[in-house]
């Protein structure tokens, strides 16, 4: 399981102020229609780019509807060859080199598509990709190459997975070098006009281990857009047998909470307090979207899909306790989530029954 971390600390007030605004409004949320998004259509198949000469900007490969932008570096690179295959169904883009030049100086692309739906303030988009790059990744890499997907208005890029904050990024191993890449966004003012859609390798200034040469966007890229209201419940997801281990001994998979809003659905991005007792039977606790160290108090976010995930590993006494998850902004009024825990213990001289209720 994949969970990433970290956001500004101003994103539930912006929801909430973007929902406000755009009270009384009916617009349809869902899926948003991306042509040929698993790039088996033979008329968007082709090539462009592969040579030295003039840069190449938002050119059809095929009939389209994908485009593709290929820029060299005039006389000393050549520009990268951007495919489509529709029976390999996949875009990629081949040839990302660097030269050192009175500086490092890097050749880039990227497929992209503006599509037939407007933005909408306030709504929170989620961009999916699967992407390859024939060996291992990770949102460090991607970064550093400044490859990725990225969400744009008026054809510039407004959001991305390597600016956007990453407790709203996610990169997920779907099997050997291949994984799937997701990244939310809140629209806000700078999202105006059609939605659209880039696929990209654009490194900057990289050489040797993090310029990735070759990289291919397979599967189906989906974009969908969700209107999420305020948090209104943190629910439990994790019980019973998942909530116990034997003293200093790690649980085995993660425990989870689901941040709600009104209607159900997650919320992303909210701050809480996860806290275990200080005291007797107890726990040392890690989260993926948390910057703190292990403790029996940390803070972490919500994800993507409203989840907070977070593991934990038995402390050295027997016995049942609370674990609790809740706001950090205690004037939300919501009430936390509590998890019943149990450290068993196979040494006789300590009391690892089952509790008769819980502390």
């Amino acid at each position: 399981m994949n969970i990433k971390n970290r956001l500004s600390s101003g994103f539930v007030s912006l929801l909430a102020a973007m929902l406000a605004l755009n009270a009384g409004q009916v617009v349809a949320q869902g899926p948003v229609a991306i042509g040929n998004a698993d790039f088996s259509d033979p008329a968007n198949g082709g090539s462009i780019g592969g040579l030295l000469g003039p840069d190449i900007v938002s050119q059809p490969i095929g009939a389209g509807p994908w485009l593709g932008t290929s820029l060299g570096v005039l006389g000393l690179l050549a520009r990268p060859t951007l495919s489509i295959d529709p029976g390999q169904q996949s875009a990629s883009l081949s040839g990302l080199l660097g030269i050192n030049v009175a500086g490092i100086l890097n050749n880039r692309g990227w497929f992209s598509q503006t599509l037939g739906e407007s933005w909408q303030f306030g709504r929170f988009y989620v961009l999916s990709a699967d992407i390859t790059t024939g060996s291992s990744l990770d949102l460090g890499l991607l970064s550093g190459s400044n490859t990725g997907i990225a969400l744009t208005a008026a054809g510039a890029p407004i959001a991305s997975s390597t600016t956007a904050p990453a407790t709203l990024t996610e990169l997920t191993l779907l099997g050997g070098n291949a994984y799937r890449l997701r990244f939310g966004y809140l629209a806000d003012i700078a999202a105006s006009g059609f939605i659209g859609v880039r696929l990209f390798s654009e490194p900057q200034g990289v050489l040797g281990a993090s310029l990735l040469p070759g990289i291919s966007f397979t599967g189906t890229v989906e974009l969908e857009g969700r209107d999420v209201g305020p948090a209104a419940e943190i629910v439990i997801d994790t019980y019973s047998g998942d909530l116990q281990a034997q003293v200093g001994q790690p649980l085995g998979n993660p425990i989870i909470a689901i941040v709600r809003d009104g209607d159900g659905d997650g919320v992303p991005g909210l701050m809480v307090r996860i806290s275990a007792p200080l005291a007797g039977a107890s726990a040392d606790l890690t989260a993926p979207s948390s910057s703190d160290p292990p403790g029996r108090v940390i803070t972490a976010r919500s994800d993507l899909d409203g989840l907070v995930v977070f593991f934990a590993t038995a402390n050295d006494i027997a016995g049942c306790y609370r674990i609790t998850v809740e706001p950090v902004d205690a004037s939300l009024g919501l009430n936390p989530a509590v998890f019943h825990m149990r450290n068993w213990s196979t040494d006789p001289a300590q009391d690892s029954i089952y509790c008769n209720g819980y502390q």
